[in-house]
């Protein structure tokens, strides 16, 4: 993966030359805090719909944003479908590449201001690093050991 040479100089496998448990979690732990680093943000799914936004933005921001939305919904076939949406129960998938693309338009025809848009997007933004993206979330010196040596070399130390 794009990680191995840094991985590299850690990694102890079972044909290895015998080192103690010691030193095969150290290694270990080196792994994951490498597969752990920030590497930049993600965006997750959330389904959110007006009511969520209005919790999560407070009233004030989030009815402002809502009514401009309404308004552009008139003449944005785009912007109208995706208010039937956040006017439904289950919501729009803030998350999805297609929404937060969206609402870089929106922001580009001055529908919504950077601040809003920003406001929004930070309701699904959250750290990434190569372990989130590998496997969905960060890893242990655990379960480094298991995926290189199908075991744990902390049975009865943790």
């Amino acid at each position: 993966g794009p990680r191995a040479a840094d991985c590299a100089p850690h990694v102890h496998t079972n044909s290895s030359p015998k080192i103690s448990g010691t030193e095969a979690a150290a290694k270990d732990s080196a792994i994951a805090a490498i597969l752990n680093e920030p590497a930049g943000d993600r965006y997750v799914d959330m389904q959110v719909n007006a009511r969520m936004l209005m919790s999560k933005l407070g009233a004030v921001q989030a009815a402002a944003i809502l009514d401009k939305l309404e308004a552009a919904s008139a003449s944005v076939p785009a912007v109208k479908w995706a208010m039937r949406f956040i006017d439904s129960p289950d919501g729009i998938n803030l998350g999805d590449p297609q929404t937060l693309g969206m609402l870089d338009v929106l922001l580009q025809n001055a529908v919504l201001t950077a601040q809003e848009v920003e406001a929004l997007k930070a309701l699904v933004r959250g750290p990434s690093s190569r372990a989130i993206v590998a496997v969905g979330q960060p890893v242990s010196a655990a379960d480094v050991s298991i995926a290189i040596r199908g075991n744990s070399t902390y049975q009865g130390i943790v």
